[in-house]
């Protein structure tokens, strides 16, 4: 085969994973087409991710005729539960999907106008993945190696299926890889869609979602080899999917929030910081939605064992990154005092500017908390609000006490990862936006 047609064949792969995953999670007949998509885009990279490990773990190589075929024959069995009949429920607004499409059009042609050459996207990723394609595992020795290279620490979701595509592109890799970031923005769009407009009506939820996918920032991720974006887009799977169980519509949200939870594990290291936030509240929710104590108690534990594999994988090969470079002498509660420091500067990033002058995160924050104001005070669900509102502040909180904390100069620190952790708390001001926004328009109904 040639070159283009194996790389089409490795994405082509990457969407039947997802579905197969989404058949055997019972999710599928509930759900619209694009929502579908969108779920199946974020799950299965990560199951191929999983599989790839498992080949490394049974000394099978990294090679696409072995890891392949396995998810296509799944699909042939499935097949029936794949293309389950969708929901009927009205469709958001067409020119919402006009907007995304143009979105994905605009990524996809300035990835390969500006591919992977440079950056955190070369060396934390990019060049990871070269190593486990030249390597044909996972190549602990290796990474040990390069450790001064890049973040070799880095969760494997991003790297293992650039290595595919790597595999399957040849010398156009650059180029090739630079749809897997475009369709992480694909999936994180048609979640704002879905969420904004499962809960509002077409008049609110159109405006509101138009200005969550037009963020300045949001684009730009799109178009580069990092991961941020595709952590942003499983976070917000996991709001989408314990939304859709607090709803009470499908015990098999819960069971489907829980793999987006390791999904965002296995994609970036916030990831696994946010599984902290996340495993409490989806735990009490599941409990609330009425799911069984052992069948949510095994759902966390596969989950939870799913977030682990990477640390486990790190931790037993002795394999170090880059966080031991530039380390500062101060003591823990030494460091304490730059907690209003931090505070300061967290508090300016929604209103950060780029190098033309332009708001990164467009009017968001503004509008978002305006919203939630108003929704606090005159909403008729004021404790949903406020909870939500809760869950967002205390995100933002531990990145402050990751700053406060870092064994890093702080000023450096701050300067190089702030902003870009700042942009993972996008998910839940959307989901505030929205929680405030039906709060007031129930008030008003009634």
């Amino acid at each position: 085969m040639s070159a283009v047609a194996l790389t089409i064949a490795v994405y082509a792969t990457q969407l039947a994973a997802g579905f197969v995953l989404l058949a055997l999670l019972g999710r599928g007949s509930d759900l619209r087409p694009e929502e579908r998509l969108s779920r199946a885009l974020l799950l299965g990279p990560a199951a191929l991710a999983l599989e790839l490990i498992l080949c490394h773990y049974i000394s099978v190589p990294f090679r696409l005729e072995l890891v392949l075929p396995p998810w296509w024959i799944l699909f042939f069995f499935l097949r029936r539960r794949v293309f389950a009949a969708s929901v009927s429920r009205p469709a958001p607004p067409a020119w919402l999907f006009v907007l995304v499409a143009a979105l994905l059009v605009a990524s996809l042609a300035h990835g390969l106008i500006i591919p992977v050459h440079t950056g955190d996207e070369l060396w934390n990723f990019a060049t990871i993945a070269r190593i486990f394609e030249t390597s044909g595992s996972l190549a602990p020795a290796a990474l040990s190696s390069a450790f001064d290279t890049g973040h070799v620490e880095y969760p494997p979701l991003i790297a293992l299926n650039e290595a595919l595509v790597f595999l399957a592109s040849g010398d156009a890799r650059a180029w090739a890889v630079m749809p897997f970031f475009a369709f992480a923005g694909l999936a994180s769009w048609l979640l704002v869609i879905e969420l904004c407009c499962r809960r509002l009506p077409r008049r609110v939820a159109g405006p509101l979602a138009a200005m969550f996918l037009l963020w300045p920032a949001g684009y730009g991720l799109s178009a580069t080899g990092v991961a941020d974006l595709r952590l942003i887009a499983s976070i917000l799977l996991v709001v989408a999917e314990v939304t859709r169980m607090l709803e009470r519509e499908s015990m098999s949200c819960g069971i489907a929030a829980a793999a987006g939870v390791a999904v965002c594990a296995l994609t970036k290291n916030e990831g696994i910081a946010f599984t902290a936030l996340a495993f409490p509240v989806l735990f009490v929710s599941m409990r609330r939605a009425g799911l069984s104590l052992p069948r949510s108690a095994a759902t966390f534990l596969v989950s939870g064992t799913v977030a682990l594999v990477w640390p486990f994988f790190l931790m037993t090969n002795g394999i170090e990154g880059l966080y031991e470079s530039g380390i500062t002498g101060e003591s823990f509660l030494e460091r304490l005092p730059r907690l209003g420091t931090v505070i300061r500067h967290m508090a300016l990033l929604p209103f950060s500017r780029d190098e033309g002058g332009y708001l990164d995160w467009g009017v968001i924050w503004p509008v978002a908390l305006c919203i939630a104001a108003a929704g606090l005070l005159r909403g008729r669900r004021r404790g949903t609000v406020a909870f939500v509102s809760a869950l967002l502040l205390a995100h933002i909180l531990l990145y402050v006490l990751a700053f406060t904390f870092t064994p890093s100069p702080l000023e450096w620190h701050l300067r190089t990862a702030s902003a870009r952790l700042f942009l993972h708390t996008y998910p839940l001001l959307l989901l505030l936006a929205c929680t405030a926004a039906a709060s007031l328009l129930t008030d008003a109904r009634t």
